[in-house]
């Protein structure tokens, strides 16, 4: 698949305007920010719409958005340079690194790997039990279960074996040497100002934190430039050994390992699509108030990253990485939408759960 019309920087600035106008305006989302690039670096950025409804200041390519699940693959590519590095085995069970437990009680969770939470088939839950012990909900290395326990999990253990919490780790080894100045897990006092404030369902302002401690499941603050920069980096030429990942390690991270239904599947971290002979990777944020989607095609050396901070948000970013691909965009539109294929494979999740529950209750 190849996207000409994306590599001409003079067209790109000048259709990202009206596009976003007229995405926002058929959409309801608040605000919309966009940046594309390419081999050696960014293309084009756009934004428009407000950051918050109380004020209406302007969304700009500087502002600032809450976007999650962004996050996990930033994780994945740091898990695999400290493999590289060999501080990790992201093949072996995660618990040798930890020296207490880190779901205490569960007979199976010394067998979930890196690797398992990586491609969320360690059979965790989403999140902790806030009502009692929290345990597996599938055996590990089984089937597909998003969870962000298992993000938690991985950063505690890259936590031990850094000696530094993770926020530091990531500053130190990729927002730093990748430029991603406005990129972090905690909240900087120079987002004041620039921040793009989630909305609820009615257009209101919606409640968010300002993290002071990092958590990779559920903090993560960028702008798509700065994302862009990142994503560059999982399909552009190694340019400094020190940070980036060899290309035996990127084609581990993004080898389609996990088969969900359909053209769908989860790489390391990424999600992945097979689409007419080729391989797009996608990852996306879905909280209350701010969605988020990004793409890559390193087939065509293209990557595009879309923030928005309202609930309609999903929606105007799937439209907008419609319009500039040219497709629909079937990976989100395929996880997130309702179809017979998808139904089954749900179906079939929550029969396993309820016979490993049984299972385990016997013994």
């Amino acid at each position: 698949m190849d996207y000409p019309h994306l590599r001409d920087q003079n067209y790109l600035q000048f259709e990202l305007k009206k596009k976003l106008t007229d995405i926002l305006g058929k959409t309801g989302a608040k605000g919309l920010s966009v940046a594309v690039c390419g081999k050696t670096s960014r293309i084009a950025a756009a934004s428009d719409g407000i950051i918050s409804a109380a004020t209406c200041e302007p969304v700009t390519e500087n502002t600032v958005f809450w976007a999650d699940g962004l996050a996990a693959p930033i994780l994945a590519y740091a898990a695999f340079k400290l493999q590289e590095q060999g501080r990790l085995d992201l093949t072996a069970p995660l618990c040798r690194y930890l020296s207490e437990p880190f779901l205490p009680g569960d007979r199976d969770l010394p067998k979930v790997t890196g690797q398992m939470v990586l491609t969320h088939t360690a059979g965790l839950p989403m999140r902790k039990n806030p009502d009692g012990p929290t345990k597996l909900i599938l055996p590990p290395g089984t089937y597909f279960s998003y969870s962000a326990l298992g993000i938690l999990y991985l950063q505690r253990v890259m936590e031990q074996i850094t000696g530094q919490d993770l926020q530091t780790y990531l500053q130190d080894t990729i927002f730093r040497p990748f430029r991603m100045a406005s990129t972090s897990l905690v909240w900087k006092e120079d987002f004041t100002g620039r921040f793009a404030y989630p909305h609820d369902k009615k257009g209101k302002e919606n409640h968010y934190i300002k993290a002071e401690k990092p958590n990779a499941s559920r903090y993560f603050y960028t702008t798509p430039s700065d994302y862009c920069a990142f994503l560059n980096k999982l399909f552009a030429p190694q340019t400094s050994p020190k940070y980036c990942l060899s290309s035996e390690s990127l084609a581990q991270l993004l080898l389609p390992c996990t088969s969900l239904y359909g053209n769908l599947h989860w790489a390391r971290g990424i999600g992945a699509a097979e689409e007419k002979g080729s391989v797009r990777y996608w990852t996306f944020a879905d909280q209350e108030g701010s969605k988020a989607l990004a793409m890559i095609d390193p087939g065509a050396n293209i990557g595009i990253c879309v923030l928005s901070n309202g609930n309609e948000g999903r929606k105007a970013c799937e439209v907008l990485l419609r319009e500039l691909t040219g497709t629909a965009f079937s990976p989100s539109l395929n996880y997130f939408g309702p179809s017979l294929k998808k139904a089954a494979w749900k179906a079939k999740g929550k029969l396993m759960q309820k016979k490993f529950a049984v299972e385990r209750d016997k013994t």
